[in-house]
């Protein structure tokens, strides 16, 4: 019985190993292509350039613009400043001080907004004025060129 074995095996691998091989001859494999890494590849380290350079770029746009406005608040606040000593409080040292206290607190956002507010009416009322004067001006020359015209 144990030939009996041993023989069905032994056919059994010649069969495997004749599939094997015919399988083997049928199909292929297919061509792997490796390509070589390089450690110094120069498009890749031009594209790392190309992308530093553009970052640092951003970052410097970037910090310039809030430069640029840390800069404008500052002559913002000086402007309004100068504006409130022109319109009320002239140009003594007292009143200067408050001011440079009132701008320098932090809690001051609402004095400072009513003190724009202020200054932008009293700027608007002095445009006004200057513009009624103007008028009145043209208004009078137009009377006396009337008069002049009727006169004659």
């Amino acid at each position: 019985m144990k030939s009996g074995i041993a023989e069905v095996r032994i056919s059994q691998d010649e069969a495997t190993d004749k599939l094997l091989t015919e399988l083997q001859t049928k199909q292929t494999t297919p061509e792997i292509k490796l390509s070589k890494y390089y450690l110094f590849d120069v498009k890749r380290w031009a594209e790392w350039l190309i992308w530093g350079v553009m970052v640092a770029v951003l970052a410097c746009v970037i910090g310039w613009a809030v430069h640029l406005y840390g800069v404008n608040q500052a002559l913002d606040s000086l402007a309004l400043r100068y504006r409130i000593l022109r319109m009320e409080l002239g140009y003594t040292q007292p009143n200067i001080a408050s001011l440079d206290s009132l701008f320098s607190s932090e809690d001051s956002d609402d004095s400072i907004r009513k003190l724009r507010s202020r200054v932008t009416n009293y700027e608007l009322a002095i445009e006004r004025q200057a513009d009624l004067l103007l008028q009145q001006q043209r208004i009078t020359q137009e009377q006396a060129e009337v008069q002049k015209a009727l006169g004659k």
